[in-house]
């Protein structure tokens, strides 16, 4: 074997195909072992026709890394990330206020400097 055999690291893609069965089709997702994208395709393509593949996508790695999440769990980040925007939103409209608020105590503190 050859060093880049043992460097490259095998990643595992879900594909998920068309399968006829009994006049009608099902959908069948499958986890293969590859070095890349492309064999993943050929591979897939050889098993069920290039015109079966519905979709190919780079799996869960080991690490984490890659997770793919569910529905409901980028629906729970999403909101979680626009909860943050408009906490976000709300600190500038305070601090946007207290600024005004400031300068218009600066203002009447010039204007009238005896009133103070």
């Amino acid at each position: 074997m050859r060093y880049a055999e043992f460097k490259k690291a095998v990643r595992s893609f879900l594909g998920t195909a068309r399968v006829r069965v009994d006049g009608g089709y099902i959908t069948l997702t499958l986890v293969l072992f590859c070095d890349g994208y492309k064999q993943a395709r050929a591979l897939y393509s050889h098993l069920f026709g290039a015109d079966n593949i519905v979709s190919i996508v780079q799996a869960v790695n080991e690490s984490g890394q890659n997770k793919v999440q569910s529905a409901e769990e980028l629906q729970a980040k999403a909101m979680t990330d626009q909860a943050k925007q408009l906490q976000l939103r709300v600190k500038s409209l305070k601090a946007k206020k207290s600024l005004d608020r400031a300068k218009k105590s600066l203002q009447r503190a010039t204007v009238n400097p005896a009133a103070n």
